[in-house]
């Protein structure tokens, strides 16, 4: 991955983060990434005191438009189909997970935000929905 992204370190200085992505989010075990071609990556060693983490990108299988990491460490993601994806398995001695499983929505996903066991997810046509999880 080429490019370099930037991340803060208190107020400034930004520091830059290497890399090309369209779509960042990061949480307790990595950052995860998804670039123009909807290929999947996951940072590793990212902390609140470090944003930089390691200059190592890991690809993961599947095809995301974007993805979104609590603070708990789930992850989902929306593919370009409106498809919303949870990747299993994640915890801090498998920060990778083992895979994707999609979700049944009412309706086509454009967008997804994850917190504190409630998944939000933003439809095409605008309605927003409310899942706990």
């Amino acid at each position: 991955m080429k490019g370099k992204h930037y991340a803060g370190q208190g107020n400034i200085p930004w520091i830059p983060v290497v890399g090309s992505l369209k779509y960042y989010s990061c949480g307790p075990f990595g950052c995860w990434g998804v670039n123009r071609l909807d290929q999947i990556f996951v940072k590793l060693d990212v902390s609140g005191d470090s944003c930089k983490g390691s200059d190592r990108w890991y690809p993961v299988q599947g095809s995301l438009s974007l993805v979104e990491v609590g603070s708990d460490g789930s992850v989902y993601g929306v593919n370009r189909n409106g498809v919303v994806f949870k990747r299993l398995g994640i915890d801090a001695c498998n920060p990778f997970g083992g895979r994707w499983w999609a979700l049944r929505a009412a309706g086509v996903a454009r967008h997804v935000s994850y917190d504190r066991g409630i998944l939000w997810v933003v439809c095409k046509d605008g309605r927003v929905q409310r899942c706990q999880v």
